[in-house]
């Protein structure tokens, strides 16, 4: 993660499933990592994401999901749009998952900005690296 680009915070309460999230300083682009040492067919991950998500936008659907091989992983690419308090967003992330663990790492901005922040996106997803 590039520091001068994104302003990284931990997040220190227990009851919050993100790990870290981020803000990309100057767009409204955002990104967070969920990470929990459960391993998750990783399937049923991307199942797990698409449930919550529609839990707090019930018009969420899914416009992209494929396999891709990041850094020597392989994982689930997933893109989700729908409307939160009548904000349209877009969630593009990786899924991932083995016996260290699963790992959401995830981007989010409204989707009239995705093509706009495409870039952006492309690179911090990218950066995505499993450290045992």
């Amino acid at each position: 993660i590039k520091q001068k680009k994104w302003t990284v915070k931990k997040n220190e309460k227990e009851h919050e499933s993100e790990e870290y999230t981020f803000k990309d300083k100057g767009s409204d682009l955002y990104a967070m990592v969920i990470s929990e040492q459960l391993e998750i067919k990783l399937e049923n991950l991307v199942e797990l994401a698409f449930d919550n998500a529609k839990s707090a936008a019930p018009d969420t659907k899914v416009v992209k999901k494929e396999y891709r091989m990041v850094n020597n992983q392989k994982v689930i690419y997933m893109e989700m749009e729908g409307t939160i308090q009548s904000v349209k967003f877009t969630y593009l992330g990786y899924y991932f998952s083995d016996p260290s663990g699963s790992t959401q790492y995830l981007t989010y901005t409204g989707t009239n900005l995705v093509k706009k922040y495409r870039k952006d996106i492309d690179d911090f997803l990218n950066g995505f690296v499993v450290q045992l």
